[in-house]
C-alpha cells in the first residue's frame, strides 16, 4: 500500500482506537494494512453487524453497496432501491435479536434520499416515510435501546424512538448553523443528551433537542465536524475529526484539544468500524481525501488492521 495511503487510513485507525479508550497517540502508523475490496468507486461507509461479526456491509458515492459474509475475503452486490442514482452516505446495524440495517441516501444523478430500513440483513429495503426525500448525512442508535435513533439530515437533526417508524425534528428549523449535520453521536448514559457535527462546528444538546449550545472552545473556527463519537466507558470524553485536524475533550464538549501529530494531508477523516471479538480486534477503515461536499470523500477501497 503506498505510503500516503497508509497515513491516511492510519488516521481512522488512532481515532478508533481512542473512542474504543485505548491510547490514541501511542498506535504506530507502520501498523500492518491489508487492502479489502470491493474496488472501483470511492468507498463511503463501513460498518459491521454486532450480531455477527464476519458480516461487513460497505458503501460507495457512486450508489453501490456491497457485503461481506467473511470479512472482507468476498464482496457482493446488495441491491437497493435507487442504486447507482445516489450517494450511500450511511451505514448503521442496530443490536438487538433482530439487527436492523439502515442506509442513508444523499442526491447523486436522481432517485429518492432519504433513509431505508431492512430487517432481513439487507435482502429487502423498505423507505421510512418520515425521512423520505430528506437526504442523510449522519446516523447514530443508542446503545442502550436499539428503538432509539438519532438522524443528521440536510435540514437538521431528527429522533426516532420506534426504531424509524416515525420522527420528530429536535433541531430548530430557523437555526441555519445547526445544519447540514455531518456528524452525530449519543450519549451511552442518558437519549437526552446529543452531540451533532455541522459543516462549521459541533453543537450539544442535553435535554433531547429543546435548546442546543454551540461546543467549540479550543477548536478552529469553521471546522467541518465528519465524525463525532462518545467514549463508550467515560462518557465525558469525547473525539472529533475534522477538516483541521482530529480533536478529544474530557468535559463533554466544554472544551477541545486538538491532537498533535495528524499530517496536513490526512486531517479529512471519514468513518470507521471497530469490533473485539474472541479475544481479537479488528478495525476496518476507509481511507480519505478532501471534498468540497458535506461529507468526507473516501479515495479506494475498505482496508482492515487484524
Amino acid at each position: 500500500m503506498p505510503k500516503a495511503q497508509r497515513l491516511r487510513v492510519c488516521t481512522l485507525l488512532l481515532r478508533t482506537a481512542l473512542i474504543s479508550t485505548l491510547a490514541m497517540w501511542s498506535w504506530p502508523c507502520e501498523a500492518e494494512w491489508h487492502s479489502l475490496g470491493p474496488f472501483g468507486g470511492a468507498a463511503q461507509a463501513i460498518v459491521q453487524d454486532p450480531q455477527q461479526a464476519s458480516i461487513l456491509l460497505a458503501s460507495t458515492r457512486d450508489g453501490l453497496l456491497y457485503r461481506s459474509f467473511d470479512g472482507g475475503a468476498l464482496w457482493t452486490p446488495v441491491h437497493f432501491p435507487g442504486e447507482l442514482a445516489v450517494a450511500v452516505q450511511v451505514l448503521a446495524v442496530s443490536g438487538g435479536d433482530i439487527p436492523l440495517y439502515y442506509l442513508g441516501l444523499t442526491p447523486g444523478d436522481s432517485g429518492e434520499t432519504g433513509l431505508y430500513r431492512s430487517a432481513n440483513r439487507g435482502q429487502t429495503w423498505q423507505p421510512l416515510e418520515g425521512l423520505r426525500n430528506e437526504p442523510v448525512f449522519s446516523l447514530a442508535i443508542w446503545s442502550k435501546d436499539p428503538r432509539v435513533v438519532v438522524a443528521g439530515t440536510q435540514n437538521g437533526v431528527f429522533m426516532s424512538r420506534d426504531a424509524g417508524d416515525s420522527w420528530q425534528r429536535i433541531s430548530p428549523l430557523a437555526n441555519r448553523e445547526l445544519r447540514p449535520i455531518t456528524s452525530i453521536a449519543i450519549d451511552p448514559a442518558s437519549a437526552d443528551i446529543i452531540y451533532a457535527g455541522t459543516t462549521h462546528l459541533p453543537w450539544k444538546t442535553s435535554d433531547g433537542g429543546k435548546t442546543w449550545q454551540s461546543i467549540h472552545r479550543g477548536m478552529i473556527d469553521d471546522s467541518d465536524v465528519f465524525s463525532i463519537q462518545v467514549d463508550p466507558v467515560s462518557h465525558d470524553r469525547l473525539f472529533a475529526s475534522a477538516c483541521s485536524g482530529i480533536y478529544r475533550t474530557d468535559n463533554a464538549g466544554a472544551s477541545w484539544i486538538k491532537l498533535l501529530g495528524i499530517p496536513r494531508t490526512s486531517r479529512r477523516t471519514g468513518p470507521s468500524s471497530a469490533r473485539t471479538s474472541a479475544g481479537t480486534t479488528s478495525t476496518f477503515a476507509s481511507a480519505t481525501s478532501p471534498s468540497p461536499t458535506p461529507s468526507s470523500t473516501c479515495s479506494g477501497a475498505a482496508a482492515r488492521r487484524a
